[in-house]
């Protein structure tokens, strides 16, 4: 049975903000040294706003050693425009204190699913918790396939890291997938991360699927799993909305 660490409510420190895209940031916040996260879960920063309080739940981009190592996690985090949470963390400035609770969630790979390969599927910042657990999975020896789907309208995220990854481990196969690049020299794949699943899985494939993102795209992508005779029981999902 499935054990989800300690949550605990904290106070952390923003030690650092990255651009990642045009629309995305990467936020370092601080950690206490007993924040012990599993790779798939998320962290929730509270605030309050114009007399409102509000929670704004975060993907964990980071894996656990680098929190136990350093004290300190990278949430993955996409500009909405006018939103409480991004008006909020788009003002804040490096040192600026700031409330969180974690971790939560419990969108992480079961034990008994590391027995066999795994296709994680996600669009946008779903990518964030991917990246934590694929990080984590192989650099504790992980020796099963791992087939990384990532659409993305305009840019990847974690390209460089991804790749690194695809280069290093001979078991990692990394496809992302631009709706829109803006980059005109894009030469990989474009379309819908749906099409694609559908041409490159095949039928019956046995595997444990994860997929992230939002509801449309998790719905869609769960029926061409089914209708690839994928059952329902090795689909699993994490919906950001």
């Amino acid at each position: 049975m499935y054990k989800p660490p300690k949550i605990t409510r904290f106070e952390s420190t923003l030690i650092a903000v990255t651009d990642l895209t045009t629309s995305v940031k990467e936020f370092i916040f601080s950690v206490p040294q007993e924040f012990i996260f599993v790779p798939g879960q998320f962290a929730t920063i509270l605030f309050e706003a114009d007399g409102k309080k509000y929670r704004r739940p975060y993907s964990i981009a980071s894996t656990p050693d680098e929190a136990k190592q350093k004290n300190q996690i990278r949430l993955c985090i996409k500009e909405v425009s006018g939103g409480p949470g991004t008006v909020y963390l788009w003002s804040k400035k490096i040192g600026d204190k700031i409330n969180m609770m974690g971790p939560l969630g419990v969108f992480v790979v079961k034990e008994e699913h590391k027995n066999g390969p795994l296709v994680l599927i996600s669009t946008g910042t779903g990518v964030a918790p991917f990246t934590s657990i694929i990080s984590d999975l192989l650099s504790n020896g992980f020796k099963h396939e791992i087939i990384l789907f990532a659409g993305y309208r305009h840019e990847p995220l974690y390209h460089a890291q991804l790749l690194e990854l695809q280069n290093e481990y001979s078991n990692f196969k990394y496809t992302p997938i631009l709706s829109q690049p803006i980059d005109t020299n894009w030469n990989g794949k474009r379309g819908r991360v749906q099409e694609h699943i559908n041409a490159e899985i095949a039928d019956g494939f046995a595997a444990n699927y994860y997929i992230c993102g939002l509801y449309e795209m998790i719905e869609q992508t769960a029926r061409v799993l089914v209708n690839k005779k994928i059952p329902r029981e090795n689909i699993h999902f994490e919906r950001y909305d």
